[in-house]
This record gives C-alpha cells, structure tokens and sequence, in this order.
C-alpha cells in the first residue's frame, strides 16, 4: 500500500496514466488501489495493474516507446535489468533497490519454516 501512496497518487495528481506491475508475491494491495481509483470516477485507462512474472511485464514496458518513465521499487539486479531495457529508447528511469524486506517471525512460530518460505525472495 506503501507504494500507491508514495507514487502512484502523486503521479495521479499530475495528470499521468500509469501500468503498475506490482509484485508477483503481493498484488493485492495494488488491485484494491486500481478499483478505488476506478470508484472515485477515473477511466479504466488512467490506472492499469499489469500482473505477472515481473520480468516479462517491465522488459516490455521498458522498451515501449510510448512509455515515457519507468519507475521501479526493487532488488539491485531488476534495477540494472530495467535500465539496461530503457537505454535504447533513452528512457527516464527512477529506481528506489534494496532487494531486502523486513519480515517478523513471531515466537510461537516455526523458524525454519518462516527461513525457507522467505530466503527465495532475496535471490
């Protein structure tokens, strides 16, 4: 939700249409965020979810040349990946990386098992 706060409703405020390809892991929030926007009276056309692979979503949206600015919140090499795909159509990129999130696991829960679920997102 962070995210739609943060850049979408800004970017709303100015007058932009925007794609958002949120995680593959959580794309609730982002779908919720779309059917409010969709509520408060703004066309199908203004605010899009595009859910999927991330990859095979912001390659192509990275290469399209009727796409003016990417803007990506993610790991270093999904950075670097999307740069690398903007560059022949000199595209403005903004990237906030880290490519770590904060998980809590409660005491009463299994530790391993939170260690396994959570360790294939960092990769």
């Amino acid at each position: 939700m962070n995210q739609l706060v943060v850049k979408v409703a800004p970017a709303l405020a100015a007058g932009c249409k925007l794609v958002v390809e949120p995680s593959e892991y959580s794309p609730l929030s982002s779908i919720r965020g779309g059917e409010l926007v969709h509520e408060a009276g703004s066309y199908q056309v203004v605010y899009k979810n595009l859910n999927g692979e991330g990859r095979m979503v912001w390659e192509g949206m990275s290469r399209h040349p009727d796409i003016d600015m990417i803007s990506i919140t993610g790991s270093p090499h999904a950075g670097v990946a999307v740069a690398k795909a903007a560059a022949d159509t000199v595209k403005r990129v903004h990237q906030e990386l880290g490519g770590i999130s904060a998980n809590i696991i409660l005491p009463d829960a299994d530790f391993e098992e939170g260690r396994r679920s959570w360790r294939p997102r960092l990769q």
